[in-house]
């Protein structure tokens, strides 16, 4: 007579299936509408306004003129 073995049913090893696909089609989504959002801004592409400032700009100077006549 021969042993009896049961037989017992494992679970697949697909349990970490859903949880993959539901985290990654939540970071695609939150990318998607970031992105959307990006696209419609308006980021001023205007050129920037200079404020000029009373004053010399004596240590701040980048124009290389002639220097004063005495």
């Amino acid at each position: 007579m021969e042993p009896r073995v049961p037989i017992v049913r494992e679970k697949p090893l697909r349990t970490w299936l859903w949880p993959t696909l539901l985290v990654f089609g939540f970071v695609v989504g939150v990318a998607l509408v970031v992105m959307m959002m990006v696209s419609s801004a308006d980021f001023g592409d205007e050129p920037a306004r200079v404020t000029p400032t009373p004053g010399s700009c004596h240590p701040f100077c980048t124009n290389t003129g002639a220097p004063p006549a005495p």
